[in-house]
């Protein structure tokens, strides 16, 4: 374990735990070179397998100096060389931080030192007991830099530059060395990923969905945003990344630390760990709840017309061989699921079946079919005045436009939604019977509250249909 002590001092408690039992030898005090000595850094630089220590003076006034402490421990004796300085420019200004990354695929992390607004690239020539390092230059960001890290996002084999300033945008500069020499010319394309995040907090990598992908994890007060990777070949450019929204963390805290991930609950997915240093200082834990789900695919449905009570052979990829595990849907009206396979199911049209597409939703994923499916029940006749009853009207009060048709409760029968004068939304349900449709087929129901043009549609999955509303104050 490794701490700061203050002043120009940090301690090492070296682990003696054993099964059952967490134990640590009594604390030694190790020199840095600077008062503001606190290790940003733990990374074998020379390749002994024997991680050296890297902290730094973070006050402008001193210039970007930082310092390295050579580890020289053996197995059981922690021991650590007098710490080295390297100053880079007084005008520059503190350190901010220190991360590697093998760059030029020699095998030996190149070191990346943040200053300011700007971070410094030291190519690594180091030999194991010998640490040499050689400072190609100096890359503007225009902003102080938060975090800065070496990871390979567009999967051609070399690891990119990414960096969080205090502002709300991800940098990224991507790889371009060929096998020569390394140098700054090789990071000059630039692709930046906007988001909902603001100044504070700093970033981390990880496959948060499992799909082998890094994808970005950024910190903000107590809160925190995920940048999905979606880069799938050809050009790397802003729309390879999903921008990050907000997930509600701790609402009083401030001053984040950068994520850290890791599997707490031994599920194979990694779970979020920030810290908040002001206000209520502590730690908060994000459960990892992604569930992996292999995409379902609606390919064919046949026939596309048909009376109520027939059968319809919907064929697809990744569909569940339990019958129950998939809800086939016949625009508003959910169907009776006969068989299935993983790529065939036979469903009954059901009642009420409107002129729709037909969706199939399992484990949360829904596929449509692309071409609407027409329920028929009779042989075609010409039409005359006389194929229509007189209308049946309802005093719907308040509801006057914007209609949507569908299966709100599960009895198979589809109910309506309207929006009314006042801007509400009134649900009704349909209590039809049997014979012809009266003025008792339909009951007022439910009013949802403020909004416009609804329309529903099931946006979790979970089988039931939601109301989306526009231009009210609120969202349904």
């Amino acid at each position: 374990m490794l701490v700061t002590f203050g002043g120009a001092y940090f301690i090492t408690y070296r682990n003696i735990s054993t099964p059952g039992n967490i134990a640590f030898e009594a604390p030694e005090t190790w020199a840095g070179l600077t008062d503001d000595s606190s290790p940003s850094l733990i990374s074998d630089l020379d390749g002994d397998g024997r991680p050296e220590l890297v902290g730094g003076e973070g006050s402008y006034s001193t210039g970007a100096s930082f310092w390295i402490t050579q580890n020289i421990s053996t197995p059981g004796n922690i021991e650590f060389g007098s710490a080295v300085g390297y100053f880079i420019n007084a005008s520059n200004g503190g350190f901010r931080g220190a991360s590697v990354g093998d760059l030029d695929g020699d095998g030996k992390n190149e070191m990346m030192v943040a200053h300011g607004d700007r971070y410094s690239i030291f190519k690594n020539n180091s030999t194991p007991g010998s640490i040499s390092l050689t400072n190609l230059g100096m890359i503007t960001s225009g902003q102080y830099i938060t975090s800065l890290q070496a990871i390979d996002l567009n999967l051609d084999g070399k690891n990119d530059l990414i960096w969080k300033n205090t502002g709300v945008t991800i940098y990224t500069r991507l790889n371009t060395n060929t096998g020569g020499p390394l140098a700054l010319t090789d990071f000059t394309t630039e692709v930046t990923f906007a988001g909902d995040l603001n100044n504070y907090g700093g970033f981390s990598i990880a496959d948060i969905n499992g799909d082998g992908k890094p994808d970005i994890t950024a910190s903000e007060d107590g809160d925190f945003g995920v940048y999905e990777n979606t880069f799938s070949g050809g050009a790397f450019d802003v729309t390879s990344f999903v921008p990050a929204y907000l997930l509600q963390g701790y609402a009083g805290g401030t001053y984040p630390t950068s994520p850290v991930a890791a599997d707490l609950n031994g599920d194979n997915k990694p779970e979020l760990i920030v810290a908040t240093t002001n206000n209520t200082i502590r730690i908060s834990i994000f459960e990892n709840k992604n569930v992996h789900a292999p995409v379902i695919a609606v390919n064919t449905i046949s026939p596309l017309k048909g009376a109520v009570g027939s059968t319809v052979n919907i064929t697809g990829n990744n569909f569940s061989t339990v019958s129950s595990e998939n809800k086939v849907w016949f625009g508003g009206v959910e169907a009776t699921v006969l068989t299935s396979s993983a790529n065939l199911i036979t469903a009954e049209v059901p009642a009420g079946a409107n002129y729709a597409p037909v969706s199939v939703t399992k484990d949360g994923l829904t596929s449509r079919y692309r071409v609407p499916f027409q329920t028929t029940f009779g042989p075609g006749v010409d039409f005359d005045n006389t194929h229509f009853a007189p209308p049946v009207t309802f005093t719907l009060t308040g509801a006057n436009y914007d209609l949507d048709i569908g299966d709100l409760n599960h009895d198979g029968k589809p109910d309506i939604i309207a929006e009314g004068t006042a801007g509400n939304i009134y649900a009704f349900r349909n209590s039809h019977a049997t014979g012809s449709i009266s003025t008792t087929s339909l009951v007022a129901d439910d009013t949802l509250g403020s909004g416009t043009n609804p329309r529903l549609e099931d946006l979790d999955n979970d089988g039931y249909f939601d109301v989306m509303s526009v231009n009210g104050p609120a969202w349904y």
